[in-house]
């Protein structure tokens, strides 16, 4: 009956030393969690935005978030393309916004559409909105879908807000009003 006992004994500390380990497998010295800190990385709020890098229509350079977070600026990526009417019509604010906040706030549009279409051409002709090229607000183009399908993309327009740490803050699918856009920048200003 002792050693029944034992045997027992033995197997429920191997079980719960076996649990134990598991537990904190996925753990790394020195990487524990802060209170109040988030450490990983993903398309939602709350999270930290991956390293992404969008190549700017009209010249060899990329726009990298993780680079304008390190110079202190919020970032704001809107996904849009020149079929879709409420990414049309939301695309003033953003252009306001990025000469409103300067070197506080970075803007980029970043067009989806496939297969390329001559984005220049249609900003500069048919957009009403020339000035839209003059650089204040950056003019991307996901040439090889990876933010679509890293944000999983389905439905336009949508706006990440990622503040100045590298957090997005805010993930808004539809058309903004300058109202709304303001108040996501805004936000992710004070954090």
């Amino acid at each position: 009956m002792k050693r029944l006992i034992c045997e027992i004994l033995i197997l429920a500390f191997s079980l719960s030393l076996a649990l134990l380990l598991v537990s904190c497998a996925d753990r790394v010295p020195g990487e524990e969690k802060q209170e109040g800190q988030n450490s990983s990385v993903g398309t939602s709020v709350g999270e930290i935005c991956p390293d992404i890098s969008i190549d700017i229509l009209g010249s060899d350079l990329k726009f990298d978030v993780q680079q304008e977070n390190a110079a202190g600026r919020v970032v704001v990526l809107n996904f849009w393309f020149t079929r879709c009417g409420y990414c049309l019509r939301e695309l003033p604010y953003f252009y306001e916004a990025a000469k409103d906040y300067g070197d506080k706030v970075s803007v980029i549009a970043v067009h989806i559409e496939q297969p390329r279409v001559n984005v220049t051409d249609f900003i500069l002709n048919e957009s009403g909105h020339p000035e839209w090229n003059d650089g204040t607000m950056k003019i991307g183009w996901d040439t090889s879908s990876k933010c679509m399908k890293l944000f999983d993309l389905e439905a336009f327009p949508v706006t990440v807000v990622i503040n100045s740490e590298g957090v997005i803050t805010d993930n808004l699918l539809g058309a903004l009003t300058r109202q709304e856009l303001r108040a996501a920048i805004e936000k992710a200003l004070s954090k």
